[in-house]
């Protein structure tokens, strides 16, 4: 049974979302990375890396998964491998330096210590620039490493 009553009919207006999910998909393994701190670069227009930030380690922490926390934030972020002396602490020079135009030595080789063993180690490339910014303001920073067991 039809409804007796008045209806208008007239102009209506809508809106489309213009943001599409497949437009906004994106995930890189690997890319470039800044010169500056050898950190994934920003946005998707540079083939840049997706933002793993304070709260994300977090939760990746409580729920059990240190290993994922180690590979995102430092294996795919900014690795680097250092030579620090295992005497004094400090980062050693690398072997074969190219900082004089040649190669001028063949073994890594601490400044301060004449004849100490040198091991290679993993550390982030920021906590390396922090041991030099230190090291500017005459502050040393001493680690303790020890050699691999093989």
């Amino acid at each position: 049974m039809p409804l007796k009553g008045q209806v208008f009919i007239g102009p209506t207006c809508y809106q489309i979302l213009k943001h599409l999910v497949g437009k906004k998909m994106y995930s890189r393994n690997l890319g470039p990375v800044t010169i500056k701190n050898r950190h994934p670069t920003e946005g998707r227009s540079r083939r840049g890396g997706l933002r793993f930030g304070e709260m994300e380690r977090d939760v990746v922490l409580v729920a059990g998964c240190p290993l994922l926390a180690r590979d995102r934030l430092f294996e795919q972020s900014d690795y680097y491998t250092a030579y620090v002396c295992t005497s004094c602490g400090m980062l050693a020079v690398p072997p074969n330096d190219q900082r004089y135009g040649k190669t001028r030595y063949q073994e890594a080789r601490c400044n301060l210590c004449v004849h100490s063993t040198v091991v290679e180690t993993e550390i982030p490339y920021s906590m390396k620039q922090q041991i030099q910014m230190l090291e500017g303001l005459h502050l040393g920073v001493s680690m303790t490493v020890q050699p691999k067991k093989t």
